[in-house]
C-alpha cells in the first residue's frame, strides 16, 4: 500500500505518522500497535514524522483537520 493509498481518507495523526514511517523505511509494516507509544510521545522520531506531515500539509500535498480529531488525508494532485 502506498502512502497516498493509506491516507486516501481522513486518517488519525498517529496512524498517518506510522504510515509515513513505513514509507520512509524507518518502521516495519504491520507493527502500528507496538509503535503507537513512539508516535504520540515527545521523542525525535515521532516529532519528526509529525512535523513532516505538517510540512506536507503546508505544501498542499496533505490536508489536515483538527476536529473531531487531529487527522490527515492525501490531496495531491489538486482538483
Amino acid at each position: 500500500m502506498t502512502f497516498a493509498d493509506a491516507l486516501s481518507d481522513w486518517t488519525d495523526a498517529d496512524l498517518a505518522c506510522f504510515r509515513l514511517g513505513v514509507e520512509l523505511g524507518v518502521l516495519p509494516e504491520g507493527t502500528f500497535h507496538s509503535h503507537k507509544g513512539l508516535l504520540w510521545t515527545d521523542n525525535p522520531l515521532g516529532n519528526g514524522l509529525y512535523e513532516a506531515l505538517v510540512a506536507l500539509t503546508n505544501a498542499r500535498i496533505l490536508e489536515q483537520r483538527l476536529e473531531p480529531d487531529n487527522q490527515f488525508r492525501w490531496t495531491w494532485p489538486h482538483a
